[in-house]
């Protein structure tokens, strides 16, 4: 990020490029949270403070001169004018911004993990994810064109929600993806032959050698493992569907709100903590 210079009003919203947003990064905390960060770190703030320690510093060794202390006066003046001006005026200005460089973000991200995760399912043939995918695209189309129809695209509530439906299908994507290195994993235990040289050994009369149980118990523990990841995959791929079905709730949410009565934002918010709820669920099984 290049720095500000004096003059240049259009300073970007402070957001973390080192990680993907999360759903917490949309809540009215977490951006208040960043307001502050942008007010205390503006350049209008810094250099007026700057100049007031200076001014104060002067007027300590050279005598509170009438000079020194209309230079304290107008730099602390300049002090919170910046504050209140960055902190309270320009708020909503900054809020669009920070939301959309928020929003831009995760389509970056999803962009790039969508790309990855079609190549993958396409060369390895895995159509249960192919289709989950598919289902994952048009319901999140779906919730954005009935969210068009009950909000105003530049309100920041618009940009919020998107971000949360992105969420859920940026968790989606992130769990087919898991899903599908399991399958990778196990791809080459051939549980025939396994079974079949199981059998062979249970059929041995007497005394088993020491290598023939050692044989057996390294046959058993493929088949528990390969066991393990397929459960793996069932697990991820409910997950899924449980946050399709929230996406479908959310929708009907979204179309049902009156906003013509003042509970509807409530009901927004209500929507988006459905959302934001199912994405960490998601994401917590993903990475065990």
């Amino acid at each position: 990020m290049s720095k500000k210079q004096p003059g240049n009003d259009k300073q970007a919203p402070e957001t973390s490029n080192s990680r993907t947003p999360t759903p917490q990064d949309f809540t009215p905390k977490a951006i208040e949270r960043a307001l502050s960060r942008y007010a205390l770190g503006h350049w209008s703030l810094k250099y007026s403070v700057a100049l007031l320690l200076g001014a104060l510093v002067g007027g300590g060794l050279l005598g509170m001169t009438e000079l020194a202390f209309f230079a304290i006066v107008g730099t602390l003046g300049a002090s919170c004018i910046s504050w209140v001006l960055n902190r309270y005026i320009r708020a909503g200005n900054f809020e669009h911004r920070y939301v959309a460089k928020l929003k831009t973000a995760l389509e970056q991200a999803t962009e790039r993990k969508l790309s990855d995760l079609k190549k993958n399912l396409s060369e390895w043939g895995y159509p249960r994810g192919a289709e989950q995918l598919e289902q994952f695209r048009k319901k999140f189309t779906r919730l954005v064109d009935v969210l068009d129809d009950k909000v105003n695209p530049a309100e920041i509530t618009f940009a919020r929600f998107f971000g949360f439906a992105q969420q859920v299908m940026l968790a989606g994507i992130d769990n087919l993806a898991a899903a599908l290195s399991a399958i990778k994993s196990i791809s080459e235990i051939d549980e025939n032959y396994i079974r079949k040289r199981l059998k062979e050994i249970g059929f041995k009369k007497g005394n088993l050698s020491d290598a023939v149980n050692e044989e057996k118990a390294v046959l058993e523990k493929s088949l528990t493992k390969k066991e393990e990841q397929l459960a793996k995959v069932e697990q991820l791929m409910l997950e899924n569907e449980k946050a399709l079905a929230l996406l479908d709730e959310t929708t009907v949410a979204i179309a049902n709100a009156d906003l013509a009565k003042g509970e509807a934002q409530v009901d927004l918010e209500s929507a988006m903590d459905m959302l934001s709820e199912i994405t960490e669920r998601s994401k917590e099984y993903s990475i065990k």
